[in-house]
């Protein structure tokens, strides 16, 4: 044997000691990574049983004390329905509520044919704020008759506080009742008034789109919230406009408190070409987007915004910004950019619960600070004290968005 062949007998084995030396570092450090963060998710999971357990047992002992001591008769159904709100409530969500089995009937009946009995108004549940936040206030109903206006605030349905009831109930109690049945509301007006209004209940047709035409050749787009009809109806107002004359177009989204991802992602896909129109980060940390198609709609465009858009319509109003579609107007936003999802529960009730956090398609949060509008305009006090039934002329707002979108080139509408 050579020199070369004795020498590589020689560290042959010092090599094999090295690479298996290698293997095992390898696999010790791997182990232990992964066993880092199996015990580290483990320890999570076995907390979360543990706190489960611990909320079992309690409720278990409270119900045996109940119905061994308690005199009274025992309703199951209220009893559980009062403990899912109970626990809703606990969770210090301000968007959470629950809905019993009659409540989320109605939800679905809603969202499907857009018929409901009410008085005629949105509202957003907010404790800070002290009951229902009202949001918009339809034409041509009994709130709108009865001179209630979108900011203000419902304190007592009937008497009963809002805070102490929680959603469901008070929007319950505001449309629980057949057609012409009366209730009494404690209305919290924007400078802390308070006065009592009577009003009556009236079945109601909620198109979530009105559309309308301002000058030779501008159309207005008013967009209430965003639901599952909305996708439609945005596109029939499109086109009933384009055939009175529209070249340019103002979306409306003001006092608008949001809506459904389908809704508001469908709307934006025949606004937006191909890309993101919302980035969404879900509970595990795991990341997801929806996106829009090829096909676009090309026209001069802005939006209009207040202290009340919130939620869909914020994205709405960021997608078209980060797009370079459309300028917006008026002042900022609510601010709100977690998601919801009502989850259907066993009995026929369902639970509404933040599930995740989105981002407009720049990935930059507008959570708690709201979008600022492109052009700040405020509306005058004369104005803002009876923004539901200003006219076109004391709309600042509006009338800002005209001058933008009139100075604008138009291509031919695609």
């Amino acid at each position: 044997m050579n020199k070369k062949g004795r020498l590589i007998w020689q560290i042959l084995p010092m090599l094999l000691i090295l690479f298996t030396a290698a293997i095992l570092v390898t696999w010790q450090i791997t182990y232990n990574y992964v066993h880092k963060s199996m015990d580290e998710k483990y320890t999570a999971m076995l907390a979360e049983v543990t706190a489960a357990s611990d909320i079992s047992r309690t409720l278990y002992n409270v119900d045996s004390i109940v119905r061994g001591k308690y005199i009274g008769t025992v309703d199951d159904e209220k009893l559980t329905d009062s403990t899912i709100a109970g626990y809703i409530a606990g969770l210090g969500d301000k968007y959470a509520y629950y809905m019993d089995a009659g409540e989320y009937d109605e939800y679905l009946l809603e969202n499907t044919s857009g018929v409901k009995t009410g008085i005629g108004i949105s509202v957003v549940y907010d404790n800070t704020a002290g009951g229902l936040y009202i949001t918009n206030v339809y034409e041509d109903t009994p709130a709108a008759h009865a001179g209630i206006l979108p900011g203000e605030v419902i304190a007592r349905v009937d008497g009963k506080s809002v805070l102490e009831m929680g959603y469901s109930l008070s929007a319950e109690r505001i449309s629980d009742g057949e057609e012409g049945s009366e209730l009494t509301l404690s209305v919290l007006s924007a400078d802390g008034t308070e006065r009592a209004v009577t009003l009556a209940r009236a079945e109601i047709k909620v198109y979530t789109v009105s559309h309308r035409m301002v000058g030779t050749d501008t159309g207005v787009i008013k967009i209430n919230e965003f639901t599952s009809q909305t996708p439609t109806e945005f596109k029939n107002a499109i086109e009933d406009l384009i055939v009175n004359g529209a070249e340019r177009f103002i979306f409306d989204v003001r006092n608008n408190p949001g809506g459904s991802l389908d809704g508001v992602s469908q709307t934006l896909d025949f606004l937006l070409p191909e890309g993101n129109i919302i980035i969404i980060n879900e509970k595990n940390g795991t990341q997801r987007t929806i996106s829009s198609d090829t096909a676009e709609f090309n026209a001069p465009m802005a939006v209009l915004i207040n202290g009340n858009t919130a939620s869909a319509a914020e994205l709405f109003t960021a997608a078209l910004r980060d797009y370079g579609k459309a300028d917006s107007v008026g002042e900022t936003t609510y601010g709100k950019g977690s998601m919801q999802e009502i989850v259907p529960l066993p009995g026929g009730g369902a639970a509404s619960v933040s599930v995740s956090n989105y981002l407009p398609p720049n990935g930059v949060s507008y959570d708690g600070e709201g979008i600022t509008p492109t052009y700040p305009v405020s509306l005058s006090e004369s104005a803002a004290s009876h923004s539901y039934r200003m006219t076109d002329e004391e709309d600042a707002q509006l009338q800002k968005a005209i001058e933008l979108v009139a100075a604008m080139e138009t291509d031919t509408i695609q």
